[in-house]
């Protein structure tokens, strides 16, 4: 069980890395710092406050 969790904790932020990624991709040059806001945003409320 601790494994699958090592496991866990080291695969979110590369989940997390890819999606930014893939957001920094899509997203226009103009709207990037926007993006980048609301992913932050969103990546803070999900991992610290609704993990725990």
């Amino acid at each position: 069980m601790l494994i699958l969790y090592g496991v866990r904790g080291f695969g979110y932020p590369l989940f997390a890395y890819g999606f930014l990624v893939w957001i920094l991709a899509a997203s226009p040059a103009k709207r990037l710092g926007s993006a980048v806001g609301w992913f932050y945003f969103a990546f803070t409320g999900g991992l610290p406050t609704l993990g725990s």
